[in-house]
């Protein structure tokens, strides 16, 4: 058991996309950027990140013992006994409401939605492959985290969650449907009569159906209505929300040439899920002009490429790409 087993388990690379939305309630409810407590939120955002994978690492493991994709995983391989992670688990969800509670001494409904999180993360873990709609408690669990040192629900603060429920309902009933769809014992797609269909040469193809074609397009289609609601009713420059453009395209790209795709692949079904999650973020960093201007903008697409980047390679030896 190697310091890089556990950072395998927190799946520190992804922090990236997670620390800086607790930044962003921060920053919005008017607070400063140069302060210790933007980096305590930062801390946060750790804190809750590894939190939320520990327990999805504990809870799923019945399920990733028998994947053949996951056998390099620490907690399947036996790099990281279970009973120590179910102890470093308990001890992280009591240090990370410990120290919300030190974040949030004057905020009483942030501490409430921070445990809140923890409620339904620990609900969608796990039920995740036992009941069918399970990703709608780790939507509501990634809309909140905004919300959480901001204070206070805001039309701005809700249409923000709104677009963070619809890009984690996304994720799970989309991408981890798609990676897990031979594995899972409930699947969304699956309902919806997506199969994988095996030839005689061993080639696999992803049979799609009308209806998981209509979902999925139309779970992409929902996420423009926040963010046509948060772009009009900020005052964000033109050039800055023409910034958020090519992701976007990008991300529906992802699933019109990528998931809907007739060869099934698992590795590129994972590259896949990961470059949107990446581009979903993108999406939202012009938020950050509201509080900082251009260079905030810059700095929260900058530094959270940068820790991925560095974190991925100390995790799974790669810049860009990831045994996930």
């Amino acid at each position: 058991m190697t310091a890089r087993d556990w950072a395998q388990l927190f799946r520190l690379q992804t922090v990236a996309l997670i620390s800086p939305l607790f930044c962003l309630g921060y920053l919005l409810a008017g607070n400063p950027f140069f302060s210790w407590r933007m980096l305590a939120w930062w801390g946060m955002g750790i804190l809750w990140h590894i939190t939320g994978f520990t327990m999805n690492n504990f809870f799923d493991y019945s399920t990733d013992y028998y994947d053949p994709a996951k056998r390099h995983h620490p907690h399947v391989s036996g790099a990281i006994p279970m009973k120590e992670i179910w102890e470093v688990l308990i001890a992280l969800i009591v240090i990370s409401l410990l120290y919300g509670r030190l974040l949030l001494r004057n905020n009483s409904l942030g501490f409430v939605l921070l445990i809140i999180t923890v409620v339904t993360g620990f609900l969608y873990n796990l039920l995740s492959k036992r009941f069918l709609l399970a990703p709608i408690f780790i939507g509501l669990t990634y809309a909140l985290v905004p919300l959480i040192p901001f204070g206070r629900p805001t039309p701005v603060m809700l249409a923000i969650s709104a677009y963070l429920f619809l890009y984690l309902f996304v994720q799970t009933s989309v991408n981890g449907s798609l990676k897990d769809i031979d594995v899972d014992p409930v699947s969304i797609l699956r309902t919806l009569g997506v199969s994988i269909r095996t030839w005689s040469d061993n080639s696999q193809t992803l049979e799609l159906t009308t209806r998981a074609r209509i979902y999925v397009h139309g779970l992409m289609a929902l996420h423009i209505l926040p963010l046509w609601y948060l772009y009009s009713h900020l005052a964000i420059p033109i050039g800055v929300i023409a910034f958020a453009i090519p992701p976007f395209v990008g991300s529906w790209a992802v699933f019109k040439f990528g998931h809907m795709k007739k060869e099934w692949d698992r590795d590129k079904i994972l590259r896949y899920g990961g470059a949107h999650g990446a581009l979903a973020y993108f999406v939202l960093t012009p938020i950050f002009y509201v509080p900082l201007g251009v260079w905030g903008v810059a700095f929260f697409v900058a530094v959270p490429m940068l820790w991925f980047m560095v974190f991925n390679r100390i995790c799974w030896d790669a810049t860009i790409g990831a045994k996930i």
